[in-house]
């Protein structure tokens, strides 16, 4: 019977902008590499996208926290 797999967290960063907080979060399934960004006051306006190659999902996690700091977000937390 084959194992469920469970996504493993490589990278999640938290950033805040006056009483606002949202995570970028980097994850791995599998083979498979996930980027969302998850804001902390409604969930259900989590987005996220899906990559074959870890290259690619590091470095759109790296473009989109750069986003969030131009926009004036500061990382408040990270591992």
């Amino acid at each position: 019977m084959p194992r469920a797999r469970t996504a493993r967290t490589l990278l999640s960063w938290v950033f805040s902008r006056k009483n606002d907080l949202v995570t970028c979060k980097l994850e791995q399934e599998g083979d498979r590499y996930r980027v969302g960004l998850l804001p902390h006051r409604d969930l259900r306006s989590a987005v996220s996208h899906t990559f074959d190659a870890g290259l690619s999902a590091f470095q759109s996690h790296a473009t989109l926290a750069a986003e969030l700091r131009r926009r004036g977000w500061m990382l408040v937390a990270y591992r």
